[in-house]
C-alpha cells in the first residue's frame, strides 16, 4: 500500500492498525543511556523528600523534572524561532515598502 493511500485512510478516521507490521515496530529515542551526576547532599535530600511526597522514586522524579524542563526549553526555542521568522518577515515588508509621503 502506498503511503498516500494509508494516510488518506487514517485521515478519514478508518482503523489502520491491521495494515501495520507491528513485529518490526519500534519507538524512536527511547533507548536508555546511563549517566552519572553528582549532587550536593542537600539536593539529594530535597529530591528524596519531594519523591516521597509524590510517591515516586528519586530517579523517576529526576527523569520527570528533566523531561519537563527540556519540553519547556523546546517550546521556548520553537517560539523564539517563530518570532525570528516574524521579525524577518516584518523587516522585509518594511524595507520593500514605499514609505514616501505623497
Amino acid at each position: 500500500m502506498k503511503a498516500k493511500v494509508f494516510d488518506a485512510k487514517f485521515d478519514s478516521g478508518k482503523f489502520v492498525g491491521d495494515m501495520v507490521d507491528w513485529s518490526s515496530a519500534r519507538r524512536l529515542n527511547l533507548v536508555s543511556k546511563r549517566v552519572n551526576v553528582d549532587f550536593p547532599a542537600w539536593v539529594v535530600e530535597s529530591l528524596d523528600s519531594q519523591a516521597r511526597h509524590l510517591g515516586v522514586t528519586r530517579q523517576a522524579l529526576i527523569r520527570l523534572w528533566i523531561a519537563e524542563r527540556l519540553g519547556r526549553a523546546q517550546g521556548e526555542a520553537e517560539r523564539n524561532w517563530q518570532l525570528i521568522v516574524i521579525e524577518c518577515t516584518v523587516s522585509e515588508i518594511v524595507s520593500n515598502a514605499d514609505l514616501s509621503v505623497k
